[in-house]
């Protein structure tokens, strides 16, 4: 009878450990039903989350040079007699056209890249008013409204 009890509570404590289990994925799913708990990224987080890498045109402007703008107010006499009679572009000219300088070039198997007036440049970009067209080894050309033109490399010794 003794032995009948042992294997009784053995069998007993074996069917417990079994439904262990069970019975904590019920708790727990009953738990997480009833309390509310909070997102763990913020709006923000949640807003950078959904962004999307698509890759975006990017449309480079040139620089619009005025040549002529009339001021939108009107003025009295009296408030232009204090205005200075000669024009400002007689007092600040213009910047006229600056001289490319080619400083370096670089060519490797797949990449031709150049420095021209400190600005880094390859095949097909654009630098003031024109485009690069073809990198070589010791000269750079540029097209430009005007035509194309070829710019050399500077070689500069040290003076000793």
């Amino acid at each position: 009878m003794e032995d009948f009890k042992l294997k009784m509570l053995f069998n007993r404590k074996q069917t417990i450990f079994m439904l262990l289990p069970f019975i904590a994925i019920i708790f727990s799913t009953l738990v997480f039903f009833y309390i509310e708990f909070k997102p763990s990224l913020s709006s923000m987080e949640q807003e950078l989350s959904r962004f999307s890498y698509k890759k975006i045109a990017v449309i480079r402007k040139q620089p619009v040079t005025v040549t002529h703008s009339e001021s939108p107010m009107e003025l009295s006499a009296r408030v232009q007699k204090d205005f200075p009679l000669i024009p400002l572009s007689e007092i600040f000219p213009q910047e006229t056209k600056k001289e490319k300088k080619v400083l370096l070039i670089l060519i490797s198997d797949n990449r031709k890249m150049a420095i021209i007036n400190d600005i880094v440049v390859r095949e097909g970009d654009k630098i003031d008013h024109g485009m690069v067209k073809k990198i070589e080894k010791n000269r750079v050309l540029i097209k430009e409204k005007e035509g194309e033109e070829w710019i050399g490399i500077r070689c500069t010794e040290l003076q000793r």
